[in-house]
């Protein structure tokens, strides 16, 4: 089968404690591993409303869409990385610069090529390359994603990293291990 991969991968400056940090472990422990349809539309919802809010912290972003033999793949080992990942409790306990610590969100997702999900990532995901890495994009990405077709979706999940109490990655963290992410125009 073929399959098409999405992810958007967000670092908000939030120092432990953050408000925005606590809503987004909350709605994600409340959200669960299994959900209708339904759930998932008002978890992602829900979750564009929190991020909404903060994007005058958003720092650096990324986002793909994937439609190769490789999709599936590339799902499998972000879902993989992010797993191993995201639980780690304090990922710079000695940062000495707390106004710089983030805590990074992503969103991912693979559907079938061809079915309802995936036209609409294609649609949602047809920006031009000038508008790519704006703030205002990255809120219609987040927007867009309740409209995605969940009856369609294979697999998805959304992660926090560090949670609430963690010190999450300072700006030289960003620039080594997570430099993909470019800086929001």
């Amino acid at each position: 089968m073929a399959w098409t991969f999405f992810n958007i991968q967000m670092a908000f400056r939030s120092p432990p404690g953050d408000p925005l940090r606590t809503a987004v472990r909350d709605l994600i422990a409340q959200t669960g591993p299994r959900h209708t349809s339904g759930q998932h539309q008002a978890m992602y919802r829900r979750l564009h409303e929190l991020l909404a809010r903060g994007m005058p912290q958003l720092q650096r972003w990324g986002w793909d869409l994937v439609r190769t033999d490789a999709a599936r793949d590339d799902f499998d080992e972000w879902y993989t990385d992010l797993e191993d990942t995201s639980d780690v409790p304090d990922m710079q306990a000695n940062a000495a610069v707390p106004y710089e610590q983030h805590a990074v969100v992503t969103v991912i997702m693979v559907v079938p090529r061809d079915g309802l999900a995936d036209a609409n990532l294609g649609e949602l995901c047809d920006i031009p390359e000038s508008l790519w890495m704006r703030r205002a994009t990255c809120s219609r990405l987040l927007a867009g994603l309740e409209t995605v077709g969940f009856d369609d979706l294979s697999s998805d999940g959304v992660y926090l990293q560090p949670g609430p109490r963690g010190q999450g990655p300072v700006d030289a963290d960003l620039d080594a291990g997570w430099d993909w992410l470019a800086p929001t125009e």
